[in-house]
């Protein structure tokens, strides 16, 4: 595989992992198995030469196999179609692969083959290393609460071909499950791990700017924070390095990579995490921004309240505002805050002084403070 900038890279079905299992067309499948016997004369020499037994090249040459009467698809291995195939032969075989999958799970139907670099392959590849899991023997999922994230994963995974995948809710999250064979596919060619990832794909480096790009918004949507500072928080300080270096590439700046304490019921953790500059807030909507509705709404916010010339204000008229807009509905401190475009840190004292003056109420709601009149 030779990556480069000049053109999208392909990657072939041979250059695939030997974890992969293919399901041919028949047709294709015995005039394949068939040419290979009169080749190397016979079943029996053909299995010596492959290193398998007999019953398993029958298996292969019928494409199923049967067990207590009953019948079922049998997939062939990548690693024995890799000592059959000819490189110059691959383009035949994709055109008759009928599904590829792991071992067992879901599979991916007609596959579109070869696999080639696009944004949507990067972001599938940021969603998994940010908000996926991809444990050994376990079916790959996506959890996000964000339903137009998931519906965009979805609709990139179809790059691969007719994906199955299914959604359920197994704790608070809802979750996206899909076939296996994607992300071993990824994990290989990229040579990246998505369980307790430690780098990200240094093909990036190399990469067309709108896949960079591409990348890096997935990655925002899931692991990026927009509050009082734009943030991006995991919990690998390479992978962060690499991060920074993205994103200095595309001329936003960030600030020193941060290690904060945080207890949890094991223990004190740490959480690692840097900033985006406040003068690269700018250049960060225009060329990366967020898909995320939510986060595309605080970061404008953010940007008015940067921007803001007025830096300080009648204390007066700020609480005469923050009264109008609790008297038309109870508000949280950051809707507060972005409507008065202020910092959290800025508005607190001005809610804290009514509160004291027994001017407004508040009431916590799932880790939430919703102000209200008295």
């Amino acid at each position: 595989m030779n990556f480069n900038n000049q053109k999208n890279q392909e990657f072939r079905i041979l250059d695939f992992p030997n974890s992969v299992y293919i399901i041919l067309k028949e047709g294709y499948r015995k005039q394949l198995f068939n040419d290979l016997y009169r080749k190397n004369g016979g079943k029996m020499a053909t299995a010596r030469k492959l290193g398998i037994h007999l019953a398993s090249i029958r298996t292969y040459e019928n494409g199923f196999i049967k067990k207590a009467d009953i019948i079922s698809p049998s997939s062939i291995p990548i690693r024995i179609l890799k000592k059959i195939i000819e490189p110059h032969n691959q383009i035949e075989l994709e055109k008759n692969i009928l599904s590829i999958s792991s071992y067992n799970g879901l599979k991916v139907y007609n596959p579109i083959l070869p696999i080639k670099e696009s944004q949507g392959l990067y972001a599938i590849i940021s969603h998994m290393l940010g908000d996926g899991s991809a444990s050994k023997g376990k079916t790959p999922y996506y959890a996000n609460t964000c339903k137009i994230l998931r519906g965009q994963f979805i609709k990139d995974l179809q790059l691969f071909g007719k994906v199955s995948n299914y959604e359920k809710i197994p704790n608070t999250t809802p979750v996206i499950y899909f076939p296996k064979v994607i992300t071993d596919i990824l994990s290989y060619i990229f040579n990246i791990t998505f369980t307790y990832p430690d780098r990200i794909p240094q093909e990036l480096f190399k990469a067309r700017k709108e896949y960079k790009i591409s990348f890096l918004r997935a990655l925002f949507d899931d692991e990026g924070t927009i509050t009082t500072n734009l943030a991006i928080c995991i919990n690998n300080k390479n992978f962060l390095k690499q991060i920074k270096n993205l994103l200095k590439a595309l001329d936003i700046e960030t600030g020193k990579i941060t290690k904060t304490p945080y207890n949890t019921k094991k223990g004190i953790k740490y959480k690692t995490s840097f900033n985006i500059l406040k003068r690269s807030y700018m250049e960060f909507q225009k060329k990366i921004n967020f898909s995320h509705p939510d986060k595309i709404r605080k970061l404008g916010f953010a940007l008015k309240t940067a921007n803001r010339q007025q830096r300080t204000r009648d204390p007066t008229f700020i609480e005469e505002k923050i009264i109008e807009i609790l008297d038309v509905k109870p508000s949280t401190t950051m809707d507060l805050a972005n409507k008065l475009f202020f910092t959290m840190s800025g508005i607190l004292p001005h809610l804290s002084r009514l509160y004291k003056e027994k001017i407004l109420i508040k009431k916590g709601y799932k880790n939430k403070i919703i102000w209200d009149l008295a």
